[in-house]
């Protein structure tokens, strides 16, 4: 059935839990390359807040992910307080060194927030 789906969809699924999802375009062009990033547990939450990926001189690729979305995630779904969500994001996500493979995390900004 799955792969009745993938042609008729032209997309690579995958399934998590009873849901099946899209795998992000960034990992599918990781996995395409055969380059190893790091993703953040459990995927079936933070993939859909995968920006992309992230390059620097000296360092390898990585994913990028959006913090803002996945703090509004936190608090939306997982029931945290808005503090909760900051102390949770500090201390296991954004103070979690897991090597040359650590994701980023942006800040997205959009211009109706900076001006208005």
């Amino acid at each position: 059935m799955r792969r009745a789906l993938r042609e008729v969809l032209g997309v690579r699924l995958v399934l998590v839990g009873w849901f099946v999802m899209r795998v992000h375009p960034a990992i599918r062009a990781c996995e395409e390359a055969e380059i190893a990033v790091l993703r953040l547990e459990p995927r079936a939450f933070f993939d859909r807040f995968i920006l992309g990926l992230a390059d620097r001189c000296g360092s390898e690729t990585v994913l990028a992910y959006d913090l803002g979305a996945i703090h509004a995630a936190l608090v939306r779904e997982q029931g945290m307080t808005e503090e909760e969500a900051d102390e949770h994001l500090s201390f296991n996500v954004l103070g979690a060194w897991m090597g040359e493979k650590t994701p980023i995390f942006i800040s997205v900004i959009m211009e109706e927030t900076v001006y208005s």
